[in-house]
C-alpha cells in the first residue's frame, strides 16, 4: 500500500492525522512514518493496515 493510499483510506473513513493520532496514542508525525513504514513494507506493515481498515467511519453531527 502505497502512503498516499493509507492517507486515502483514514481520509475517507472522516480521520485527520491528529484525530486518528489521538485514537491510536501517538503523535501527527507519527502517523505519517507509519505510513510511510507501510509504504517500504516495515515488518509491522500489515498490522497497521488492519489497524486503518478497523477503523470507524467518522459521523459528524
Amino acid at each position: 500500500m502505497k502512503r498516499t493510499e493509507f492517507k486515502a483510506e483514514y481520509e475517507k473513513r472522516g480521520w485527520t492525522p491528529m484525530s486518528l493520532a489521538e485514537r491510536w496514542g501517538c503523535s501527527k508525525t507519527r502517523i505519517h512514518q507509519i505510513a510511510v513504514e507501510v509504504e517500504q513494507g516495515h515488518k509491522k506493515a500489515q498490522a497497521y493496515i488492519d489497524m486503518l481498515h478497523g477503523l470507524p467511519h467518522v459521523i459528524n453531527s
